[in-house]
């Protein structure tokens, strides 16, 4: 669906939130993910898609870490569509305060002029809300969804319970793989690209963060040890020039290895020459427990997905995407890649097998291209393309992710490939506020793709 509100909606002009209710029998099967873009603007934002009921309430807060830091929009979204919320909105620096209720399925945007955090308290109601902060600065937009101030581990548990050396009082180390890329050397548009870093202690406890830099190309990987005082974060933002002394332009896999408790933000940014950066997407982190992970191992053997890549003939129009392939287990390994056209998803329009090195990063620039869908006679306008990447040899355990560049203004996001079957969480129902511009020019809202 390439504009909702009018094709399901009839609605030229409307905010809120869309709500997608999956059948319990498609539950697993079926994935949605939504944007809004700017016509002729040459920018997109992203928009995170939740499930019902998720999100802050009382007694459990929500937290937003921002590394980079400019004009901010935060949406609250009311996700149970049983009760409302009276939310207490706290930034940081300075600890100004607010209070708003947030209806039920209701939405409230507020503005700041630079927080570095924020802060969402429930302080009565039964519903639940998540916060949306978009970014801005100049002509590029970030965003990024809130998350627990005491946020559970995905598979740890999991983790604990097949590792028979772990005890029942020990804590389950977890890292947290940065995708690092420096530049984009495909037809179009090329900014160059650095990582603002934010590493944040767990609430009341200092931490220490053990940081390791894999470049691409091979060698010995280059350490850093970072101490972040209690309720704090340090916050790097150039974090190869900063952390590593890297100047020279690299890619590679920054694996961020904290205690239990603690965050990891990361935003990319574009740096044209002789001009200041701007922050053009926060960086999907998976860790060596996610399980947006695939592997030849039978503990991991599943397809990771993401559908709505574009190929243009025209240098100056659309998007061109890259693809990431980042090997966090420590081995190596080889995955498939595959193209699907929109109209059918039974048969590829292209395939190769790619090996990959351990902790290594491999990118795809363009995947199309790579795939050999750039040759004359195959390259052409397509839409709603879907990438598909699936390990078949070895040890390595691959996460991937889809950066996309606009071809005319450089403008960058990026996004995490997923698995689709088994992967379902037990609730049906998903959605995603619907956030206008401001102010607002033309837009088409991008959504629902499935």
């Amino acid at each position: 669906l390439t504009d909702p509100l009018i094709q399901v909606f009839g609605a030229a002009d409307a905010s809120g939130q869309i709500e997608v209710r999956v059948p319990r029998e498609r539950l697993g099967l079926i994935a949605v993910s939504a944007a809004t873009v700017v016509l002729g603007g040459g920018t997109t934002s992203v928009i995170p898609v939740v499930s019902r009921g998720e999100g802050a309430r009382v007694g459990s807060p929500h937290v937003l870490y921002l590394p980079v830091t400019g004009p901010t929009s935060l949406t609250i979204a009311e996700t149970t569509g049983a009760d409302h919320a009276s939310v207490r909105v706290v930034t940081n620096p300075g600890g100004a305060s607010q209070t708003t209720d947030v209806p039920r399925y209701g939405m409230r945007r507020l503005t700041f002029d630079a927080p570095s955090r924020i802060d969402l308290i429930v302080d009565s109601g039964g519903g639940a809300v998540v916060g949306v902060a978009t970014l801005t600065v100049g002509n590029s937009t970030a965003t990024v969804l809130s998350r627990p101030v005491n946020e559970r581990v995905p598979g740890a548990s999991l983790a604990r319970a097949l590792w028979k050396r772990i005890g029942p009082n020990d804590t389950v180390s977890i890292t947290t793989v940065v995708p690092v890329i420096s530049s984009t050397s495909s037809t179009g548009t090329a900014p160059s690209y650095k990582t603002a870093l934010s590493l944040v202690s767990p609430a009341g406890t200092p931490a220490t963060f053990n940081l390791s830099l894999y470049q691409t190309g091979g060698g010995a990987a280059l350490t850093q040890t970072v101490q972040v005082p209690a309720n704090l974060s340090v916050v790097f933002n150039d974090a190869l020039r900063q952390a590593f002394n890297v100047t020279t332009p690299t890619d590679g896999n920054l694996f961020v290895q904290g205690p239990p408790g603690s965050k990891v933000y990361a935003v990319l940014q574009t740096a044209p020459p002789g001009g200041s950066s701007s922050p053009t997407s926060f960086v999907p982190l998976p860790t060596t427990l996610s399980e947006a992970v695939t592997s030849a191992a039978s503990s991991a053997q599943k397809p990771l997905f993401y559908d709505g890549l574009e190929q243009s003939v025209d240098p100056a129009r659309g998007t061109r995407w890259m693809l990431l392939l980042n090997e966090l287990g420590g081995a190596s390994g080889s995955v498939n890649v595959r193209l699907y056209e929109a109209g059918n998803r039974t048969r590829p329009i292209a395939e190769k097998d790619f090996s990959v090195s351990a902790n290594q990063q491999l990118k795809l620039d363009t995947v199309f291209g790579a795939l050999g869908l750039d040759a004359p006679e195959r390259k052409k306008d397509r839409t709603n393309v879907q990438v598909v990447v699936t390990a078949t040899g070895g040890t390595a355990r691959v996460a991937a992710t889809a950066v996309s560049i606009d071809n005319k203004t450089g403008d960058t996001k990026m996004v995490s490939l997923a698995p689709s079957i088994g992967s379902g969480n037990p609730n049906v129902t998903f959605t995603a506020p619907v956030i206008p511009q401001s102010p607002p020019p033309p837009t088409r809202h991008r959504g629902a793709r499935h």
